[in-house]
């Protein structure tokens, strides 16, 4: 590692496992961007990498007229740390390319628990196979900062290289269309206190910086950015204001952006948006079989041929480490237990969601829906440890976990008070037999703020609608894959 010191080691190395960064690169009309990305920093290389799927081609475009980006990893629960450095494209084998980002990962298994299943599972595997065509994306770390009172200390351990930047494109005219659903859902997490990035280009071609900000929306449209150290001074006109919420885990992501100017000053700051960007995956099968298809969908549209191959996915997990999650070895009756479990909660999930859809009264829909998301997540939690154990959960018990539930329709409350009870009671059991150190299902489910009648967007009721399809498709999918497995054996 050229120039490292003692302590960019030190920076260095306390990021040295697969994590969420936020990627910033610079458009080629000049304006800073900010995505999120599951990525690995290798303290011997002085190099992070990422990779991005074949057929979404922003991070692409921007890297090739901008190959100077940056790298925020802004946890709220550890040190801020920014790299800057210079990115280049690694296409051509996808076989080599899916077998590099499993090393990375830590194996196929990796960061996130779908991915133990996605690359070798007959079903996710048939679905996943334009997914895992990737390109990837490696950067030649030239600085590393940690944020101090004063703001950023930069450490440089390389030099820039000469490397030129594109010629910006005409400036484009943006237009309104479809921001006021983004701005909206954007205000309520700025509101409900999710973190934020901000990011900026100081002038033309330059390298871009970010910083971890606090942030609430003002009437008028304005947004208020505070931080506990200095911003440049001068009025910005190129920045970008992002508020996230993705876990290490990669199995929840919601975005929500702006691209705007920040006003010149010092302390509290002005962010005046002129253009949004965002996206949500929702958690579980439902949100998997989403990214799938939309793979898919990319790739097949794609004119010419793809700079990346199509990855042989054995080959690549062998190659990548191999594995899996270690298989799960539980006594009969507690595997029986699980598949209970599955059933009646792919039940309970889209009753939840339905009868919230049917409902007027916005707390008694809130409460529902709370409901409904508890139910996917524990869903979700059996379906994980099925998998480890090659278990298999058929149509037959699928059926009984759904006259198990015997929903009251005139009675939702009645219903839900004895399925919660005795799902509880299941837990607590579970709890006593399976081995220490499994990860149990989160105990609260948070509802985010829902948005009020007199703002543009969704109604309540329609937003409920929408959560009782989505539900429901996840349930249908959920019973879909688990009927193909059984007939498989």
């Amino acid at each position: 590692m050229p120039q490292a010191n003692s302590r960019v080691r030190e920076l260095l190395a306390s990021v040295d496992r697969f994590l969420q960064w936020d990627l910033i690169t610079v458009t080629p009309w000049g304006i800073p961007s900010i995505s999120p990305v599951g990525a690995r920093l290798v303290p011997s290389e002085a190099t992070i990498w990422t990779s991005t799927t074949v057929g979404y081609a922003a991070k692409l475009r921007n890297i090739r007229a901008h190959p100077r980006v940056a790298l925020l990893r802004a946890n709220p629960e550890e040190p801020a740390l920014l790299v800057r450095g210079e990115a280049r494209i690694v296409s051509g084998d996808g076989t080599a390319n899916l077998a590099k980002l499993f090393q990375l990962m830590g194996g196929a298994g990796g960061s996130r628990r779908f991915f133990a299943t996605s690359a070798t599972d007959p079903f996710w595997s048939r679905l996943y196979r334009a997914y895992w065509q990737r390109v990837l994306v490696a950067v030649r770390i030239v600085e590393v900062a940690s944020l101090g009172a004063t703001g950023w200390e930069p450490l440089r351990i390389a030099n820039w290289s000469t490397a030129r930047v594109i010629d910006p494109r005409p400036r484009r005219r943006r237009t309104r269309t479809d921001r006021d659903l983004i701005d909206m859902r954007g205000r309520a997490m700025l509101e409900s206190g999710t973190p934020v990035a901000l990011a900026t280009v100081t002038r033309e071609g330059s390298t871009p910086l970010a910083w971890p900000v606090t942030a609430r929306p003002e009437k008028g449209g304005a947004i208020r950015v505070e931080t506990g150290f200095p911003l440049p001074t001068g009025r910005l006109p190129h920045s970008s204001l992002a508020t996230r919420v993705i876990d290490d885990t990669f199995e929840v992501a919601r975005v929500a952006g702006w691209i705007g100017t920040l006003e010149a000053g010092q302390g509290s700051r002005l962010f005046l948006p002129r253009a949004t960007y965002g996206f949500t995956k929702p958690p579980g099968v439902v949100g998997d079989l989403g990214a799938g298809l939309a793979a898919m969908l990319r790739v097949a549209t794609l004119s010419g041929t793809p700079e990346v191959s199509s990855p042989d996915l054995a080959r690549a997990v062998a190659l990548g480490g191999g594995a899996t999650l270690p298989r799960l070895e539980l006594p009969e009756r507690v595997w029986t237990q699980l598949e209970q479990l599955f059933a009646r909660r792919n039940a309970a999930a889209p009753w939840y969601a339905g009868a919230g859809a049917l409902i007027s009264d916005r707390s008694q829909r809130v409460a529902l829906s709370q409901l409904a998301a508890k139910a996917e997540m524990e869903r979700d939690w059996a379906h994980a440890l099925l998998a480890r154990g090659a278990r298999r959960v058929g149509a037959a018990e699928l059926a009984a976990g759904a006259i198990a539930l015997r929903p009251n329709p005139a009675s939702w409350r009645r219903t839900a008070a004895r399925e919660e009870g005795q799902v509880r009671q299941r837990l607590e059991r579970l709890v006593e037999e399976l081995p220490r150190g499994l990860a149990m299902p989160a105990a609260n489910v948070t509802e985010a703020a829902e948005p009020q009648p007199s703002k543009p967007g969704w109604r309540g009721s329609e937003q409920a609608l929408l959560g009782a399809t989505v539900a429901a498709g996840s349930a249908v999918a959920a019973a879909v894959d688990r009927w193909a497995e059984h007939r498989r054996q």
